[in-house]
C-alpha cells in the first residue's frame, strides 16, 4: 500500500511525510480524514476548502488551525461563529480600557454577535464584556445571564426556583 493510500485512511498520517511530499490533493484528502492532520498541511496549501473541512468537523479543530494560515474567510468565521476561540487566537477586536490595564470586546462587535443569539453569546469569556454588554445581555435574556454568571446578586435556592418558573411563565412554557 503506498503512502498516499495511508493517509486517505488515516489522514494524521500526513505527519509522516516529508514537507516537499505534501502536494494539496493528499493534504485535502488527509483533512477530510482526520482534521487534526490541519496541523501538518503546509501554510501555503491551506485554502478555505481545506479550512472549511475543519469549520465543519467542530471547534476543537477549528484551535487546531495554524496563525499564519490565517485567510480572509477563516478570520471572518471564526470571528463571528467562535468569537471564544477569536479572542484566543487574537484576532477579536478588543479595546482597552481608559488605563489600558484591560480588554474589552468591542461594543459593535459584540452586537454583531449579540445578534446570532444565546449560543455565541453563552461561549464569550465574560471577562472581556463591557457594562454594556452585560446590560444588554440581561435585559434580553436573564436566563443566560444566570449561567453566565453575570448577575449581580446571588440568588438563595427558593429564589432561584421562583425566578425560573416566572421565566417560564415569560416563555409560555408553564400556565399559571
Amino acid at each position: 500500500m503506498k503512502h498516499e493510500d495511508l493517509i486517505r485512511e488515516d489522514g494524521i498520517l500526513l505527519k509522516f511525510v516529508k514537507r516537499e511530499g505534501r502536494s494539496y490533493e493528499l493534504c485535502l484528502a488527509a483533512v477530510e480524514n482526520n482534521p487534526k492532520a490541519i496541523r501538518f498541511v503546509p501554510s501555503e496549501i491551506i485554502d478555505d476548502a481545506i479550512l472549511e473541512l475543519v469549520f465543519d468537523a467542530g471547534e476543537q479543530y477549528i484551535k487546531m488551525i495554524p496563525q499564519e494560515s490565517m485567510t480572509d474567510y477563516a478570520i471572518t468565521t471564526i470571528k463571528y461563529q467562535y468569537p471564544h476561540i477569536a479572542i484566543e487566537k487574537g484576532i477579536a477586536p478588543l479595546i482597552l480600557d481608559g488605563g489600558g490595564e484591560r480588554e474589552y470586546l468591542d461594543d459593535d462587535y459584540f452586537d454583531c454577535l449579540f445578534n446570532q443569539g444565546v449560543k455565541v453569546l453563552f461561549n464569550l469569556p465574560t471577562e472581556y464584556l463591557t457594562q454594556y454588554a452585560v446590560d444588554k445581555i440581561k435585559a434580553t435574556y436573564p436566563k443566560l445571564a444566570c449561567d453566565m454568571d453575570l448577575m449581580d446578586v446571588v440568588l438563595d435556592q427558593e429564589s432561584l426556583q421562583t425566578y425560573y418558573h416566572a421565566l417560564g411563565i415569560i416563555n409560555g412554557e408553564v400556565s399559571l
